[in-house]
């Protein structure tokens, strides 16, 4: 019976010094330590409560602080600070846990609110910056991924082509040096300026932290921005319309002509009065513009997350969007 115990502890102290063998080697490699890791509310770190507010007085729904969630969670990953936690609590309360100490620009970034801007678009290209442009650079419009379409919920009918121009495929080498808001056609290559020129040319949209929380640029003059993915990027108008033209935004599955599913998924908007009336002129005007200027870009957290091609003038106050959208 000695034997039998005395043999267990020699096997017990055997195991304990391979264990603490492998133990020393892993903190000689630097991949662990004797002392056990702290979790984030032990370690140090920072946590933030956001209050969503809406600022049209609808109620807050799961939708938006999903969304809103999300949003947070592209523009932290952008900065790479890894662990982050991202909770929601009741109706309205989003809480942030960031590891460490973040910077202030981090800080900051979290909490910006995030806007929906309704931009025309000039030209897009290819995610990369341009290299080697020319002595009189003017991007012009390139071949990418097949763009979303909107209609109306009751198309109207669709003006003649033949009430078209042939404007350039490219902005001018010498645009406007002032175009200004409620007099320059908002389709213009004019708002192409000098520094929307170079930004659009040294513009990386393969560079993550261009693909979230970024600047939104003044509304009043020409802005260039990526698509969420990285995989193009966009020189635009001003602003023609905000969120707060927007009544209700939906999402579901699309249905063809005769009533069947056609498995894929769209979004559905209703405008307000106002944003009804602008986004008459909108498609009024986008129509009968050549590619890529039939197109306006839906720009959110300072990204483009749609650029439908506008394919008929919709007068009713209500839009549909269908393309590559899918149920998530």
């Amino acid at each position: 019976m000695i034997k039998s115990a005395r043999k267990a502890l020699i096997w017990l102290g055997a195991i304990i010094v391979v264990l603490y063998g492998v133990l020393t080697l892993g903190v000689l490699t630097g991949k662990t330590s004797f002392t056990p890791g702290l979790a984030l509310d032990l370690s140090g770190g920072r946590t933030l409560i956001l209050k969503a507010e809406p600022t049209d007085g609808t109620e807050i729904d799961s939708k938006d602080l999903e969304q809103a969630v999300e949003i947070i969670r592209r523009r932290i990953d952008a900065t790479g600070v890894a662990e982050a936690e991202i909770t929601t609590q009741g109706t309205d309360t989003i809480v942030v846990s960031l590891p460490g100490q973040p910077d202030d620009a981090t800080v900051d970034l979290v909490r910006q609110s995030a806007q929906l801007q309704f931009r025309p678009v000039l030209v897009t290209g290819p995610p990369q910056p341009i290299t080697n442009p020319s002595a009189t650079p003017s991007p012009t419009p390139s071949a990418t991924a097949s763009p979303d379409a909107v209609t109306g919920v009751e198309p109207s009918v669709s003006p003649s082509a033949s009430a078209s121009a042939s404007p350039s495929a490219s902005p001018s080498a010498s645009p406007s040096p002032s175009p200004a808001p409620g007099v320059t056609d908002p389709s213009s290559f004019d708002w192409i300026t000098p520094e929307v020129q170079d930004a659009y040319e040294t513009l990386d949209c393969t560079d993550p932290a261009n693909l979230a929380g970024t600047s939104t640029g003044d509304a009043n003059a020409g802005h260039v921005a990526c698509d969420e993915f990285g995989q193009a990027k966009y020189a635009m108008g001003p602003v023609e319309m905000d969120g707060t033209d927007i009544q209700t935004a939906t999402a579901g599955p699309e249905l063809s002509q005769t009533g069947t599913l056609t498995g894929r998924y769209e979004v559905r908007l209703k405008f307000t009065s106002a944003g009804a009336s602008k986004f008459d002129d909108i498609t009024t005007r986008l129509v009968v513009l050549e590619s890529p200027r039939n197109q306006f870009a839906m720009v959110l957290d300072g990204v483009v997350i749609s650029a439908p091609v506008v394919q008929t003038r919709i007068t009713g106050g209500e839009a549909q969007i269908t393309g590559t959208f899918t149920q998530d």
